[in-house]
């Protein structure tokens, strides 16, 4: 894996205040009975101590009267966990009934607490109802008692048997239960004691990226910047932030001063075995250390180790060994003020180094940057090219010609001899470039109307040619495939293509690109290609690779989606099967021979109706992406239970899983397993219920689309970490869980559920910031009072549609809304919810119009406040936007608004449209229901918004 670098300057440093105190206790213990307390509570006890963890243990027996001691009180409040320990003879005495009353009532009174049940050799369903042994002890106590105590005690067992925990049999293996009831318990304490407050300033931007790229497939993140910065204060809260999710976790602050004062690496080893494995450790020198570690604290599972403040020459390996020996998703950040990069990884480069760089290059002439090796402003650029100027110095060179009438020839480039990578963008390029430019070594053209009949392409390694007019008979293909230097080629959007290009003398090929060129046909040559290691063939006509793929053992990439590919080839007589090597494959219409022997493989998707996934598919322990569609499951053998075997890789983060065809429909395989998965999408299923939901204790987006026969989301209320929740087309469903937990959730869109007739909990949601109810008629009440929703920038509109929406702006401050877009049709819910999404994503508050309130031709108060508010109008301008009188009196608007304050911006894209359009049929159909004055007013928008400087999106457009 990667070594990242995340730069600060001091301009995003920030500071931070002292921890809260933690109370007494961390844990208490409630049991009753000395069978219990000298076995399992007593085993626990001392698990829990073990890790220095502040464990309640009642050894004084307190309770001496009616009430709850005041030492006991005082433990039972300061605790953050509650693990009550019930057994046959639990209600036999009033005192354990009497805490676990307590505990549920601290639990409801105050966030933080968490009750952790164990049903120690009784069962759940005797405890819930006080049947059988339990049963007979409680109703003897109960006859002490009056009847509002007997009713308290019996809501709190009903309670916490409602709750998640673990049941005790003779056959319990009790070392694991421990275990598990300790990692449970750990994990809510890491989620609560912070290495920092929330009281930061300016901190939160910085660990969304830390946690990024921890999220990426990368092992190793360093945070650099100078003394002071804020680096300690950056990881200590990226530390508190994702603890919760490892195993076991390791923060060490300032290892240059432990170092630097008399410390040794094997000190420091010692440190980090100690807090890994719970208990103090030494080991005698480095390499001790390292065996140590590899032995012992790499067979931990998934860990976290943060070291912070690294000097010039420290070397992780030298303190951890090699870090390929721990578990793949074991993570390790590190902070330093100084950059020491092994050549194998990479820099991500901050701002402030190119701006560093780019400082340096201009002082290699600081008049005339067309003598410089380097040359980024478009305007210089253009002058350069226009003077027919530059130098054999300059290297590197991209130009961007859109809107420019401007013709590049040969001429243009005479003087540019030793220039090595060569970027056009919409240009128009023409004549013969084959005597110029002998030294090219990347060339990229994007968006060219035309391109040159030759180029010198004797050194070329790299070659990207998208939404281009190249043709078959272009000359340079011959001069590529006989100089056979070319590394990468990708060729997308180049319609007039209709034949796969020569490249069978370009041996040294390791990435191959053929998409989005509908007429390109023939078959692929691959045989021969030793090198390569990516390999994309989609939206193309191509039909078959030739050539044995299974020999070719670095290929780690294939993407064959939405092509006519349907068949490989192998050596004579054998069944083509895939390289051992891959790690990502898309393969849609084409089996899989071999899938289980793709031990490496990382991401899979599959789209074929007649192909069944292995049942023990688990074995793809590196899989991390997975979508099905249109494939089922390999059934179990006749009683084999299903729900004893996990037919999911738990490696999985995603999920995607549409069109579910296999028997039984009702069901889907369980998803209890999955404890690592963060995005789930399951569509077009048939499924009752969704198996193991609950369990998703990770998941951050969940999206159920058109699960017409689903009953039940109950395993909904668990998923705390939940950010984006999408449910539509549940057309039986008729209730949801109560959201009040989903306190991280930010995006919440139900659509199209008709017998949904209620949303709990929605108060509690107090990071939503999207939120979308559109076809759900019986939903009603729902925006009466929104005011603890202070994130929320999206605007619902719900049955009575422009009603739900005026109550609800009524409760906006007036600067809510910065950016208004606007657009008719489906373009709503394709281009313009995707730039939605984007300016969401970067905290700008922006209000997608609903096309719900277009049923209307008046514009409505609520909608006139929104304009108001934004200061920035972006109007989608499609082909049928003139179409809808509800969008040309929005833009009316707009233009009005925006000639009366000069601040505000109109920023229009024409979508699949010629600004100069006058749309002479809508304003005929106009003319009869309008006046010419309406119509003169849309009319002269419409002219008035072609002006301005906009966008105009096409087929080929990115």
């Amino acid at each position: 894996m990667a070594v990242l670098l995340y730069f600060l300057n001091r301009s995003q440093s920030s500071s931070a205040k002292s921890p809260l105190p933690a109370g007494e206790y961390e844990v208490f213990l409630n049991f009753r009975g000395s069978d219990v307390r000298y076995d399992f509570a007593d085993s626990l006890h001392t698990y829990l101590k073990k890790y220095e963890i502040r464990t309640f243990f009642d050894e004084e027996e307190l309770h001496k009267g009616e009430e709850i001691d005041s030492k006991l009180l005082d433990a039972i409040e300061g605790s953050k966990i509650y693990i009550p320990i019930i057994s046959a003879k639990y209600a036999s005495s009033r005192s354990p009934l009497m805490e676990l009353a307590h505990m549920v009532k601290c639990c409801e009174k105050e966030k933080g607490h968490l009750i952790l049940p164990i049903f120690y050799k009784v069962e759940v369903g005797d405890v819930k109802n006080q049947r059988g042994t339990f049963g007979e002890s409680f109703r003897e106590l109960a006859q002490k008692h009056d009847a509002r105590t007997i009713r308290e005690w019996k809501n709190a067992l009903r309670t916490v048997t409602e709750l998640k925990g673990w049941t005790v049999t003779p056959t319990t293996r009790q070392g694991v239960t421990i275990d598990e009831v300790f990692l449970k318990a750990r994990k809510h304490l890491m989620e609560n004691y912070r290495q920092v407050t929330n009281q930061l300033v300016g901190i939160d931007s910085h660990i969304e990226k830390v946690k990024e790229l921890l999220n990426r497939e990368v092992q190793t993140v360093g945070i650099q910047g100078m003394s002071g910065i804020g680096k300690t204060n950056i990881a200590k809260a990226v530390y508190d932030s994702v603890s919760a999710h490892f195993d076991r976790c390791c923060f060490v602050e300032d290892v240059r001063n432990i170092l630097s004062n008399g410390g040794r690496i094997e000190t420091l080893q010692s440190k980090i075995i100690s807090d890994i494995l719970g208990y103090d450790t030494k080991v005698r020198d480095p390499s001790q250390g390292i065996q140590f570690i590899k032995d012992r604290v790499c067979r931990r599972k998934r860990i976290l180790i943060v070291l912070d403040n690294i000097d010039r020459s420290f070397e992780l390996d030298t303190t951890l060994g090699d870090l390929a020996n721990f578990h793949p998703e074991s993570r390790f950040i590190v902070t330093t003020a100084f950059i020491k990069i092994n050549e194998r990884n990479e820099l991500w480069m901050h701002d402030q180094y190119k701006l560093l760089g780019r400082d340096i290059v201009r002082e290699e002439d600081i008049v005339n940057p067309w003598k410089r090796s380097r040359m980024w402003s478009n305007k210089d650029v253009l002058n350069m090219l226009r003077d027919k100027q530059g130098t054999e110095e300059l290297k590197i060179l991209r130009v961007y010609v859109d809107h420019e009438d401007f013709e590049l020839t040969e001429k243009e480039f005479e003087k540019l001899s030793g220039l090595k990578y060569l970027d056009v963008c919409y240009g128009r390029l023409s004549g013969d470039f084959k005597n110029v430019l002998p030294d090219l070594r990347w060339l990229r053209l994007y968006g060219c109307s035309s391109i040159p009949i030759d180029f010198n392409l004797e050194k070329l390694v790299i070659l990207d040619l998208i939404a281009c007019p190249v043709r078959d008979d272009w000359r340079s293909w011959k001069g590529i495939e006989e100089a056979g230097t070319l590394t990468a080629i990708n060729v997308s959007a180049c319609n007039r293509m209709t034949k796969v290009p020569d490249l069978s003398g370009c041996k040294r090929l390791e990435q191959i690109y053929f998409r989005r060129c509908p007429k390109m046909r023939g078959e692929l040559h691959i045989g021969d290609l030793k090198d390569l290691r990516v390999l994309h063939v989609t939206e193309t006509n191509i039909t078959k690779l030739i050539g044995d793929i299974g020999r070719l053992e670095n290929l780690q990439e294939i993407n064959v989606d939405n092509s006519r590919l349907r068949e490989l080839s192998a050596s004579t007589g054998e069944v083509p099967e895939l390289p051992t090597s891959l790690k990502r494959l898309t393969f849609p219409s084409l089996r899989v021979p071999n899938l289980l022997e793709l031990k490496d493989l990382e991401k899979l998707w599959l789209n074929c109706d007649t192909l069944e996934i292995p049942a023990d598919m688990w074995k793809l322990s590196k899989l991390k992406d997975l979508s099905l569609n249109q494939v089922g499951f390999e059934k179990h053998p006749v009683g084999f239970p299903i729900s004893s075997s996990p037919t999911l890789p738990p490696s999985l983060n995603a999920l995607s899983i549409s069109g579910y065809r296999f028997e039984p429909l009702e069901r889907l395989p369980s998803l209890a397993n999955l404890s690592n998965l963060m995005r789930l999408t399951l569509a077009d299923i048939e499924a009752r219920e969704i198996a193991g939901l609950g369990e998703l204790r990770m998941l951050e987006r969940f999206h159920l689309l058109d699960a017409s026969n689903l009953i039940d989301l109950d395993g909904l209320r668990h998923l705390e970490l939940l950010k984006d929740l999408y449910v539509s087309g549940c057309l039986v469903l008729t209730e949801l869980p109560s959201l009040s937990n989903l306190t991280k959730l930010q995006v919440l869109k139900i659509n199209h559920c008709p017998l949904l007739s209620e949303i709990q909990g929605l108060g509690k949601l107090e990071s939503l910031e999207v939120w979308e109810i559109q076809g759900c008629p019986l939903i009603r009440n729902q925006l009466s009072d929104l005011s603890p929703l202070k994130q929320l920038q999206r605007l619902p509109t719900g049955s009575n549609h422009v009603t739900s929406s005026s109550r609800f702006l009524d409760s906006l401050p007036e600067e809510e809304c910065e950016i208004l877009l606007s657009c008719s049709g489906f373009v709503r819910d394709k281009f313009g919810a995707f730039l939605n999404s984007l300016l969401v994503r970067d905290k700008m508050r922006t209000f997608l119009d609903d096309p719900e309130l277009h049923e209307g031709e008046r514009i409505a108060p609520s909608f006139v406040k929104v304009m108001a508010q934004s200061r920035v109008y972006i109007p989608i301008l499609s082909p049928g936007f003139a179409s809808s009188a509800w969008c040309l009196q929005v833009l009316a608007l707009m233009v009005e608004r925006y000639k009366e304050d000069r601040s505000r911006i109109i920023l229009p894209i024409f979508y699949y449209r010629n600004p100069d359009d006058s749309h002479e049929g809508a304003w005929e159909h106009f003319r009869l229901k309008y006046s010419d004055e309406s119509i003169r007013a849309w009319k002269d928008a419409l002219k008035q918004v072609a002006d301005l400087a906009g966008w105009l999106v096409t087929e080929s457009y990115r």
